[in-house]
């Protein structure tokens, strides 16, 4: 059995305990207004160039990916990124799925993460995920058997 099928099946196990919380998979935008630029410029930058894109999935596999600065990463905090991993290539929508203990995690690794750059989008992302819903059973009865998922 595949690790998302493996996910999959712990994640129809635990439904009906309410261990689940859905973390936000957002992607948002910002177009900076024309006014944001200096009369020092010759030309205002196409309304592309301007926009922003911040994609949470995208940012969540860059926390998970690069390690802590000291000491590398236990065995234990493996388990916790290889499950967040799995969730993220398991969930194509709006919204992943992850254990309690894996979201803690996650909460606790985002709030601790050394940002490289500023982004206006940085801090409603954290307090997203910090504040990730409880899975409601309605929106997780739906997950097909592993056996039934297409990979």
């Amino acid at each position: 059995m595949s690790k998302i099928n493996r996910h999959k099946a712990k994640i129809k196990q635990q439904r009906e305990e309410g261990r689940m919380r859905n973390i936000p998979l957002h992607v948002k935008q910002y177009i900076a207004p024309e006014s944001e630029f200096t009369a020092q410029s010759q030309e205002i930058p196409s309304e592309e160039k301007r926009t922003e894109k911040f994609s949470y999935r995208e940012i969540l596999r860059a926390a998970i990916l690069r390690s802590p600065q000291q000491g590398g990463i236990s065995y234990a905090e493996l388990k916790h990124y290889d499950a967040i991993s799995v969730a993220l290539d398991s969930f194509d929508g709006e919204y992943m799925l992850l254990e309690e203990v894996d979201w803690e995690f996650l909460k606790n690794r985002l709030e601790q993460f050394k940002w490289a750059q500023y982004s206006r989008f940085l801090l409603p992302f954290v307090n997203d995920i910090r504040n990730a819903e409880q899975a409601k059973i309605e929106l997780v009865k739906n997950i097909p058997e592993p056996d039934d998922i297409p990979l």
